[in-house]
Order: C-alpha cells, then sequence, then structure tokens
C-alpha cells in the first residue's frame, strides 16, 4: 500500500507543524484539500494524517510536562496530626507511653 501523503509531508505539511506544531490533522487535511483539491477531495486520508502526525509530534514536537501521578498505597505510609496525647497515660507492659 502506497504512502498517499509522501509528496505532501515534506514540502506542504512538516513547514506548517514546525510553525506552529498545536495544528490538528482535520486542519491539515484543509490546507491540503485547498492546496490540493483533485489530490484530497473527502476526508478519507484524516486517519492516515493523524497515524502521520501523532509520532511526529512525539519525536519533534515541542517537550510536554512530565507529571508523575502520586497515588496513596493503603497501609503503605501513616498519617499523623501531630495531637499530643500525653495526658491519655497510655502503658505499655505497665511503662508509660510517652
Amino acid at each position: 500500500m502506497s504512502d498517499p501523503l509522501k509528496r505532501y509531508w515534506e514540502n506542504d505539511l512538516l513547514p506548517l507543524l514546525e510553525m506552529d506544531s498545536a495544528l490538528q490533522a482535520v486542519t491539515l487535511l484543509r490546507h491540503l484539500q485547498s492546496a490540493h483539491p483533485l489530490a484530497f477531495p473527502d476526508d478519507r486520508i484524516r486517519r492516515t494524517l493523524e497515524r502521520r502526525v501523532r509520532p511526529w509530534r512525539a519525536l519533534s514536537g515541542p517537550e510536554r510536562d512530565i507529571i508523575f501521578r502520586q497515588t496513596p498505597e493503603p497501609g503503605y505510609m501513616g498519617r499523623s496530626d501531630f495531637t499530643h496525647a500525653d495526658e491519655l497515660g497510655v502503658m505499655i507492659a505497665g511503662q508509660p507511653f510517652p
């Protein structure tokens, strides 16, 4: 299967993505349709274009923020509200527990 975007990627689409990496595949498709109406008369190429843009963004697009999600695991870390309970007089094995 031949790549229908091969002729247009370097000269038409890549300069647009390099100027504005946030462009969506639909916007790029509309640009292709206006510049080359006979080559792209309908939207059938849209998914192919999305598949082409996704790896370009991952490898050549702008850096993205890295987020490390913090998911608490029950029983992994204890919680303390720093309450002083000295007046309770807790004893362990007959000895006062501070």
